[in-house]
């Protein structure tokens, strides 16, 4: 990217500040409903319909900053339309990173005295989520909030950082940024935290992880 172009990107404060703010204020107000003893048709659309704009909220404050500025807008589309540099190999591993390094991490934890059994595919989910299918999260998820992470996001650190220290920020950035969740009764973060220590710990170290793999594809 063209120095010129980067240094459009300079309201990290404005992006990383409404990005934390509006999720966390929906997903607490998400938090506190779901503990209600009694849970009727109109509770449960709320709680879906709030955690899903809170997912959305970094996507919506990108796309306000891409549109408020021309130049940026034009960036935007060139990275949608332009193959330059394409590599499908990257690609490949792009997309089929997360479900290796699972079942790497599920074969590892063989060796700790874990069961085989977690390699039984069960077929329900172990997590609710609210109004919507939690396959349906698990897929649409990830790709909103790369939309907002991987578009203005990470160029908005890099005008300041180098690759290595803009992804250890995001990364600590991006665990709090979920915390709200893990107090949703139900949620698969509450179910992380639920476990004990050592597992909330081991998704805060995933995250590292999966965001230098990922800013490094």
């Amino acid at each position: 990217m063209e120095n010129k172009i980067i240094e459009k990107y300079n309201k990290p404060v404005f992006f990383y500040g409404l990005s934390l703010l509006i999720p966390w204020v929906l997903w607490f107000t998400v938090a506190y409903i779901s503990h209600f003893q009694e849970q009727n048709s109109f509770l449960i659309f709320s709680q879906g319909l709030l955690a899903i704009l809170g997912l959305l909220a970094p996507m919506f404050v990108a796309a306000y900053l891409f549109l408020s500025d021309k130049e940026l807008f034009n960036d935007l589309k060139k990275r949608f339309i332009c193959q330059k540099g394409f590599n499908p190999i990257y690609t490949l591993l792009a997309f089929s990173l997360i479900f290796v390094s699972m079942v790497i991490a599920q074969l590892i934890s063989l060796l700790f005295g874990h069961s085989i059994d977690q390699f039984h595919i069960s077929g329900t989910p172990s997590f609710t989520s609210a109004l919507f299918s939690p396959w349906f999260i698990l897929l649409f998820a990830p790709v909103v909030e790369e939309l907002a992470w991987h578009s203005y996001g990470t160029d908005t650190l890099r005008r300041k950082f180098n690759l290595f220290k803009t992804s250890m920020i995001f990364a600590l950035y991006w665990a709090f940024w979920h915390l709200p969740l893990s107090f949703i009764e139900g949620y698969y973060h509450s179910n992380v935290v639920a476990e004990g220590l050592l597992y909330s710990l081991n998704f805060i170290f995933s995250l590292f992880v999966f965001v230098i793999l990922m800013n490094w594809l």
